[in-house]
């Protein structure tokens, strides 16, 4: 791949970057302004306006990976070596997503490994999706990886359960059993689309490289040689720490969901109890 030929697809992709980070940051500002007015008193205003956005956020990211997967995994040369609009889209989206939520991380409330996971997570992801889409390579890989984004439409609705109000409750205590269906999907997604994906990820490379050197190996530069697989290994690192948690968390959920009510199964319809004076809730 040419100099010139890097200089082209920069162009090509920097309009298409400015409209989409434009149109995150209109989007995130709307949802802030309704996140201060619906839940004025929240502690955690940054976070809630980040689930409201990523509710569209992630599905789309999750599409578009999983049709650049689909166009691209036929022969060896275009794993390697071609690009559609939909891994263009993928990878410049989720980009300028990792750049505008770099600032957001430093306003939300969250660990101090948290966000430094998140901060290295980001980095490394700008790192090789702006290379893919420098050089014209790689592409394919890219998609595979991001079809883990699966994962995050569920973890964004645990997030929105835990910080979303409704009726003086948290999303997760006035919705019970859907708050318990999403821990399962959540669950069987994170097995899936991580904790088989990534090995399979590393697997197939692999072949790749050793079946056909040629098409692969010798016609990549060293950065992409190593750092993507590097990266595909961070990310199952985390992954198996973020599937303990998720593990234990769905154990807590179905276990109190399951758990027989302390008043011997007989439902308090008392003048002031809420059940009684909104109606019918889930339980």
């Amino acid at each position: 791949m040419s100099f010139d030929d890097n200089i082209h697809h920069i162009i090509e992709v920097l309009p298409q970057a400015g409209v989409l980070a434009a149109v995150q940051v209109i989007l995130f500002g709307i949802s802030l302004w309704v996140t201060k007015r619906w839940w004025p008193t929240h502690p955690d205003q940054w976070t809630v306006a980040d689930c409201l956005v990523s509710v569209a956020l992630y599905p789309i990211l999750t599409v578009a990976a999983f049709q650049g997967v689909f166009e691209l995994r036929l022969t060896v040369e275009s794993r390697w070596h071609a690009r559609t609009f939909a891994s263009t889209f993928f990878q410049t989206l989720y980009v300028t997503r990792c750049i505008l939520h770099g600032g957001v991380l430093f306003m939300q409330h969250m660990s101090f490994v948290d966000l430094v996971l998140m901060v290295v997570h980001h980095v490394l992801s700008i790192c090789c999706f702006s290379s893919a889409l420098v050089t014209g390579n790689m592409h394919y890989w890219a998609c595979l990886n991001g079809i883990c984004e699966t994962t995050n439409i569920f973890m964004n609705n645990v997030w929105l359960f835990k910080t979303v109000t409704y009726r003086n409750q948290r999303l997760q205590d006035y919705l019970p059993r859907t708050h318990a269906v999403n821990g399962v999907f959540l669950w069987l997604s994170y097995l899936v689309f991580r904790m088989l994906l990534f090995p399979y990820w590393l697997y197939t490379w692999y072949v790749d490289v050793t079946g056909s050197s040629a098409q692969t190996w010798d016609r990549v530069s060293p950065y992409e040689r190593y750092f993507y697989p590097s990266v595909t290994v961070f990310l199952l690192l985390i992954s198996f720490m973020w599937f303990t948690k998720i593990t234990q968390g769905l154990c807590k959920v179905l276990s109190g969901l399951l758990a027989p009510p302390q008043n011997g199964g007989y439902l308090p319809l008392g003048e002031n109890d809420p059940a009684n004076a909104n109606g019918m809730s889930e339980h």
